[in-house]
């Protein structure tokens, strides 16, 4: 019986360490037939995340010999199995496939862009190797709504598909010039590619499609809708020398209002293009120069083309960012690839208002490796997907990651995670509001009682018995995981305001108070451990940090809700 009991207890002992040692960061790759990728990513409205990509497969299966006189006929013939096909996946909180999907389709395609539709379902875009345009629109559960093939006779590319503010979308790429003025949707242009723009309704009516050009080389990169509903569509127009940026305001029916050209000497590669919270618009290109390589270029335009402000960003590597978005309190987060002399590394970079970077991570590895499209999820943390290709390999695979708003690796959610434990603990202080416990392991004290007077750091009757009543309720949820657990870290923050006005008296001093708070609630985390050894333990993770102001809690427009901002919040942070 002895025996037994104790193998019975090593059993446990490896089934509970191999479940914290299970897959802790939210980090997946996901091996394909040949050449996978992955181009954008949403998130759905059950908090899970879905991705749009490509997968191929050349595996040739016997078929009748046959002549054929066209090279796409041939290529109908070919098993829906065999080359590229878009592919749809989507991940739970715990970084587990639920939807893996391939369209199989009859011709090679590629999907590029994924918008989210109304009823948690999906359009995506993409197009056909021969040259056509594809809208999918699929259900919450990958199953086809409806297909629609369009474009010119000539050979198109989609490059973006854009949501608007009715319900409709926007899909943008390019054309081969048709130089013929009888086609009814050209508006000019004798290059070889011409922006071409196609206008949906919310059920997938067509309503428009134009093209616009120069004699240059004409592609459609990217557009954004503005305030008042005209369109702003990003192109580059090129010649056998030089690349320029090429902004262009469209009415709601797309007819052309203005058009400005932007570009140093040399090349200028547009990527992307967003709306800003104040409406102006921030332009992400990459200035590139045999020198020097790629610089990452940042441009501000109003409504009427003025350039607000413009930023180039110099990094240890040549860089450039395929992404970048807007976050509510107005900071910026960009993804792309970073290239050494030896290999291409995925790039991450965060910045503030000013464009100014406020941390950058570089992914090097013996793969190589690329981010493609960023998201902000919910919890603020980002949702990255791209490709990554082993040393030594020919195969690409897709790849999606998470990280958190320090630029840290995000945890996945396995089950029987301490998130779990602590949501589990503390679910009627969350049902209440009274606190806010978030995928990262921050636990943010939200309720008004919890927080400070202006100018205050000690702990008045209410919080102290709080700080009382969680302390072993806290101890005890993370109990099963204190081998996972490097640090207890307790954040303090203040207000932004001071009397001085002075910049950096108000710092300073917002420094000294969010230290003097989370010091106090150190003190009483401590005290209120029920045991010694529960003293000894958080002895050896509790730490207290001073923030000052420079994490205010916002409210609309910007504005600062300075009653929320002064706190403290904790976070729990994983051995790596």
């Amino acid at each position: 019986m002895k025996k037994h009991s104790l193998l019975s207890v090593l059993y446990a002992t490896l089934l509970l360490s191999s479940s914290l040692l299970a897959q802790e960061y939210f980090d997946k790759k996901i091996d394909g037939h040949f050449s996978d990728s992955l181009y954008d990513i949403v998130q759905d409205y059950d908090g899970d995340i879905s991705a749009i990509g490509y997968s191929q497969n050349f595996k040739r299966q016997q078929t009748p010999v046959q002549s054929y006189n066209n090279p796409y006929d041939y290529l109908d013939t070919l098993s829906n199995n065999l080359g590229e096909q878009m592919r749809l996946i989507k991940l739970d909180e715990r970084a587990e496939i639920t939807i893996d999907k391939s369209m199989a389709l009859n011709r090679f395609n590629k999907a590029v862009s994924l918008v989210k539709t109304p009823d948690n379902g999906y359009y995506i875009g993409g197009y056909t190797q021969d040259g056509e345009l594809i809208i999918l629109r699929l259900g919450s559960d990958g199953s086809p709504k409806f297909i629609k093939f369009f474009g010119t006779k000539n050979f198109d590319r989609m490059h973006k598909l854009v949501p608007l503010h009715d319900g409709g979308i926007l899909a943008v790429g390019s054309s081969i010039t048709s130089r013929s003025f009888s086609d009814d949707i050209f508006e000019g242009g004798l290059g070889l590619n011409d922006i071409f723009i196609t206008r949906f309704s919310l059920n997938g009516k067509k309503l428009w499609s134009k093209k616009y050009g120069t004699t240059m080389d004409d592609r459609g990169i990217d557009a954004t809708e503005a305030y008042d509903g005209t369109i702003l569509v990003l192109s580059s127009a090129d010649d056998k020398k030089t690349r320029q940026l090429t902004l262009m305001r469209l009415s709601e029916n797309g007819d052309k209002i203005w058009l400005k050209k932007y570009g140093k000497e040399g090349v200028v590669n547009p990527h992307s293009i967003i709306t800003l919270k104040d409406n102006h618009f921030l332009v992400n290109a990459s200035h590139y120069s045999h020198k020097e390589g790629n610089r990452i270029q940042l441009v501000k335009f109003d409504l009427q083309r003025n350039i607000i402000d413009e930023r180039t960003i110099v990094t240890k590597n040549p860089t450039l960012l395929h992404d970048i978005k807007e976050q509510v309190n107005g900071s910026f987060i960009a993804v792309g690839r970073s290239k050494t002399s030896m290999n291409t590394n995925a790039f991450a970079m965060k910045l503030n208002s000013k464009l100014h970077p406020l941390w950058k991570r570089e992914f090097a590895s013996d793969a190589t490796q690329e981010f493609n499209a960023v998201h902000i999820l919910q919890n603020s943390q980002y949702a990255i997907v791209g490709e990554s290709t082993p040393a030594n390999s020919e195969n690409t695979d897709m790849w999606i990651t998470k990280l958190n708003s320090d630029g840290s690796s995000a945890l996945a959610l396995p089950s029987g995670s301490i998130y779990d434990a602590l949501c589990e603990e503390f679910k009627v202080e969350i049902s209440k509001e009274i606190i806010k416990i978030n995928q990262d392991l921050s636990i943010e004290l939200n309720a008004g009682y919890l927080h400070f007077e202006t100018g205050k750091f000690k702990l008045n009757k209410p919080q102290e018995k709080f700080i009382s009543g969680f302390t072993p309720r806290l101890l005890k949820a993370i109990s099963p995981f204190q081998s996972n657990i490097s640090n207890l870290k307790i954040n303090g923050h203040t207000s932004s305001e001071w009397k001085s006005k002075n910049f950096e008296t108000r710092y300073l001093k917002n420094l000294e108070l969010s230290s003097k708070r989370s010091l106090c609630v150190s003190n009483a985390l401590f005290t209120s451990a029920l045991s010694s050894k529960d003293k000894k333990y958080l002895s050896q993770i509790l730490s207290a940090d001073a923030q000052s102001f420079r994490e205010p809690i916002l409210v609309t427009n910007k504005e600062e809700n300075r009653e929320k901002s002064r706190r403290v919040g904790l976070r729990i942070v994983l051995k790596k």
